[in-house]
């Protein structure tokens, strides 16, 4: 498929499930990863940048549905004994077709799922399926990780040169950091550190207790 975007391991760590986003395919194929070969295909019509996984459960997010899209802000799909089934598509009232476009994703150590809203500059708490939390935080607001502790979420806004630090619980702000130019993709280390991608200034910024401590060319 064009553009893949995001990919991560099943629970047995047989199979990688890669998202692709482009103008063919757009959706999650399951690659053996012994073999190489893609075993499976689910096709989800809209996607963008958002994937992460709970056991079997898997979230995909729809980015922004147009015209001749169903509309699905998030796919909610399972991956058992060698098989990718659809469990629907995530649409709460909160979240209104008119103002959302769901970039990152990632799950907390309790269950819940955080997903960045790029057309709102928000990021949303959702559990079982309902909205229970959301913040305004950075302009274009992107990608999203969890630490180890699960008691902080990191969300690199796109479009501002800065990362929001928040609770996981409220969403409450713990700091906003200045990094590089346009920061995307992000993920914290084993150490607490946060490791930032930065596509404009072609950097990665690091983060340790709320401060950048290194920039890595």
């Amino acid at each position: 498929g064009d553009l893949p975007v995001r990919m991560l391991w099943d629970r047995s760590g047989e199979n990688l499930l890669v998202e692709t986003a482009g103008f063919h395919q757009e959706g999650l194929h399951v690659v053996n990863a012994k073999s190489g070969q893609v075993v499976a295909f689910y096709d989800l019509q809209r996607t963008y940048s958002g994937l992460c996984r709970a056991g079997d459960d898997v979230w995909v997010s729809g980015g922004k549905g147009g015209p001749q899209a169903t509309y699905a802000p998030l796919h909610h799909l399972q991956w058992r004994d060698g098989v990718l089934s659809s469990l629907g598509a995530l649409a709460p009232l909160e979240m209104p077709k008119k103002n959302t476009f769901v970039g990152g994703l990632a799950v907390g150590k309790d269950g819940a799922i955080f997903a960045t809203n790029l057309e709102a500059d928000e990021i949303i708490r959702l559990d079982g399926g309902s909205v229970t939390a959301r913040a305004t935080i950075g302009y274009r607001p992107l990608g999203i990780a969890v630490n180890s502790d699960g008691a902080t979420v990191a969300v690199s806004n796109w479009g501002e040169e800065t990362v929001s630090m928040l609770n996981t619980r409220d969403l409450a702000c713990k700091a906003k950091v200045r990094v590089g130019n346009h920061p995307n993709d992000l993920v914290f280390g084993k150490d607490g550190r946060l490791f930032v991608a930065c596509a404009g200034s072609n950097t990665v910024s690091v983060l340790r207790d709320g401060k950048v401590v290194e920039t890595i060319g």
